[in-house]
This record gives C-alpha cells, structure tokens and sequence, in this order.
C-alpha cells in the first residue's frame, strides 16, 4: 500500500479535529478540567522554579501518564 503524499492542508485539517476533540472532551468530562488545571499548575510551576531538563522529561512523563490513564 503507497503512503499518500504530505499535504499541508491535510496536516492542518487534522489539528482542527484534534481541537475538536479536546473542545468536546472538556465540555463532557468534569476531571478533564482538573487535569488541565492540574497540567497548567505544574508547567508553570515548572517555570518558576527554573526546572532542568531532565527534571522537564520526568514532569512530562508524569502529565502524560495521568492524561493516558483518564478514561
């Protein structure tokens, strides 16, 4: 099977879903919004504190894990 060619606008029409996804996601699960103050918390916290690299790899890890395990 041929892999279809790259398209800009193709790629761009698939961040509109992914927004669609995340707008419906927010609007339907209350514990959404609490992760995502949840995430906002620690990237700016994060920030603040002048985090280094590695401990950014651990935070993202961590923010993904908790946002994977939603259901």
């Amino acid at each position: 099977m041929a892999a279809s060619k790259f398209s800009i606008t193709a790629r761009l029409r698939s961040f509109v879903y992914a927004g669609r996804g995340l707008r419906t996601m927010l609007a339907s699960q209350h514990n959404a919004w609490i992760h995502a103050a949840a995430t906002l918390v620690v990237i700016s916290g994060g920030v603040v504190l002048h985090v280094n690299r590695f401990e950014w790899l651990a935070l993202i890890l961590a923010i993904v894990s908790v946002w994977t395990a939603e259901r």
